[in-house]
């Protein structure tokens, strides 16, 4: 469930800062300065490591989303999250869609080296363990530059 407040926050961003990690009650991603949410775009996604019977009762037993600030919150409500080097792809749910009043998709450009990527990625793939919505691909992305180039070289 989202606390709705009229707020926009653009839906392509590239984060300077990229944070994966454990905490003494779960597990936090953050594409995003953390000193700087308020006003500056970011991303998150948390997942506890327990969940009461108050927290499934509740739907809080999925992996959590906050976009740009915690007006735009849920548990769950995702019906995408792919992750590539370089950048992750969220797609909301229908109702998210409806309380954002926006297409429901966010698209995070990052870079990371290869350690940091992978750490992103457990954490990311920790987080949605039991979710059917999270998937990684840790290829670079094509660029079709670099296709031009390798097909030049043969030639």
């Amino acid at each position: 469930m989202s606390n709705v407040s009229q707020h926009s926050m653009k839906s392509t961003f590239f984060a300077e800062r990229v944070a994966a990690s454990d905490e003494e009650w779960g597990r936090l991603v953050l594409f995003g300065s953390i000193e700087e949410m308020k006003g500056s775009p970011y991303l998150m996604f948390q997942g506890s490591y327990e969940h009461s019977a108050q927290d499934v009762a509740l739907g809080q037993d999925k992996p959590y989303v906050e976009i740009g600030n915690q007006g735009w919150s849920w548990y769950g409500h995702m019906e995408h999250v792919v992750l590539e080097r370089g950048r992750l792809s969220l797609q909301m749910s229908e109702e998210a869609k409806s309380q954002m009043q926006n297409d429901g998709h966010f698209l995070v450009e990052f870079t990371l080296d290869e350690g940091a990527f992978v750490q992103l990625r457990d954490k990311m793939r920790q987080i949605f363990a039991n979710s059917s919505v999270f998937r990684s691909n840790s290829a670079y992305p094509f660029r079709q530059a670099d296709a031009l180039a390798r097909l030049m070289s043969n030639v």
